[in-house]
């Protein structure tokens, strides 16, 4: 049987704030690495789209052989929305509140996202009941209490109740195609048994 990892992604959050003493403007960096979530293998050409709260394009890269990717230099006080792609993958976003971080002097912010895909060779059976591709996989935003950055648990846990429908859909099909193959290996030892008999 194949394996299903029921674990889906992973979003390891390490964030700081740090005062400069110079004239720069407050920026903010996000990295991180793409993993297959059936495989955890690194995943190579995702394209990596940052886009503002309108989805204008602003920046685009590709994740390289190591599955890394990196945007840095972003203005603080906006919203973004950051989209992770490839064919032959369901594309994944997460959002980016920045717009009610406090005025602190020349402060910059870094995050650190690692994002599991997950492939489409399930789609023709689950795709359709299950539109992941249309929830966010996290939020980020400036937590007043943490006086840092965090993740939107409630965002979070409705990606997840989504994809762990839809890796549920994935197992059960799988079943479904083991028990209609061991049928027919039952169906054919029957028939070559009484091909036998008949020729006794």
């Amino acid at each position: 049987m194949i394996r299903i990892l029921l674990f889906i992604f992973s979003l390891h959050l390490c964030s700081f704030v740090f005062a400069q003493q110079d004239s720069l403007a407050r920026k903010f960096q996000i990295k991180g690495h793409l993993e297959n979530i059936e495989t955890g293998a690194k995943i190579d050409s995702v394209k990596v789209d940052l886009l503002d709260e309108k989805d204008s394009l602003l920046h685009s890269i590709y994740t390289l052989s190591n599955g890394k990717y990196s945007f840095s230099s972003i203005p603080i006080n906006a919203n973004y929305k950051i989209t992770f792609s490839k064919k032959g993958f369901y594309s994944r976003f997460i959002l980016v509140d920045l717009k009610y971080v406090p005025d602190t002097t020349h402060s910059h912010l870094q995050v650190e996202a690692d994002i599991r895909l997950l492939e489409k060779w399930h789609e023709e059976y689950c795709g359709d009941d299950y539109k992941i591709e249309t929830i966010p996989t996290s939020k980020l935003y400036y937590d007043n209490k943490l006086d840092d950055l965090n993740w939107d648990i409630r965002v979070t846990e409705k990606y997840k109740i989504a994809l762990n429908k839809y890796l549920n859909c994935i197992a059960n099909r799988q079943k479904h195609l083991e028990q209609e193959y061991l049928r027919k290996q039952r169906e054919e030892e029957i028939k070559k048994k009484q091909a036998e008999q008949k020729k006794d």
